[in-house]
């Protein structure tokens, strides 16, 4: 799950929630990554920069989720899905996805990275929380 933790530059640390119109097909989480495509959100891949986060968790059943627009400024904390232990401040690493293909979490892949680690939260395993931006 990416939850947003700060704002930076910015009086508010709350975002602007907007409902975006997704397939049928889609299946999200609260806190997945996700992309605008065509009018729809699509779930992020591993290496594309999300343009928005969901605010709730939306199956078959809805036509639309409740998410907010990412920005350069958000900080966002999440789990790593590998081990952490060669990741360095400023690392790009690529995006995972969870059992249900829910883009929620980060792995340790540097190539082709979309998301900058901006703190390690001295995270040493599989699970440990992490920050970054994107």
């Amino acid at each position: 799950m990416f939850r947003l933790i700060k704002i930076e530059n910015s009086g508010v640390n709350v975002p602007e929630t907007v409902k975006l119109p997704k397939p049928a097909s889609l299946t999200v989480k609260a806190g997945t990554a996700l992309t605008l495509t065509g009018g729809y959100l699509t779930m992020c891949t591993s290496t594309s920069v999300p343009t928005h986060i969901s605010l709730e968790a939306a199956g078959s059943d809805k036509s639309a989720v409740y998410c907010y627009a990412v920005n350069g400024n958000m900080r966002f904390e999440t789990t790593v899905s590998a081990n952490p232990s060669s990741l360095s401040l400023g690392d790009k690493v690529t995006l995972s996805s969870d059992a249900n293909n829910c883009t929620v979490s980060v792995t340790a892949t540097t190539t082709s990275g979309v998301a900058t680690i901006v703190d390690l939260c001295s995270a040493k395993a599989v699970g440990d929380k992490v920050t970054v931006k994107f």
